[in-house]
């Protein structure tokens, strides 16, 4: 897989495909959780982890482009 995956200040998960070079999916995080601050992609990226600035954790699932944790 070729992509390349960030956070926005306004609340979204983004991952852009390289070699097609177009946007692959978005995901929001909901306003109530804070703007994310940072994030980690497991080994088989298969999912991430998100932090944010009010101090959650969100598991999102990447396959399925979904949230599958939330500890707020």
């Amino acid at each position: 897989h070729s992509l390349l995956v960030y956070a926005t200040q306004r609340g979204t998960v983004r991952a852009f495909d390289l070699r097609a070079r177009s946007e692959a999916w978005q995901l929001a995080v909901p306003a109530h959780l804070g703007a994310p601050r940072c994030l980690a992609v497991d080994a088989q990226r298969q999912w991430l982890a998100l932090g944010t600035t009010l101090g959650a954790l969100q598991g999102l699932d990447m396959r399925f482009h979904v949230p599958f944790a939330t500890l707020a």
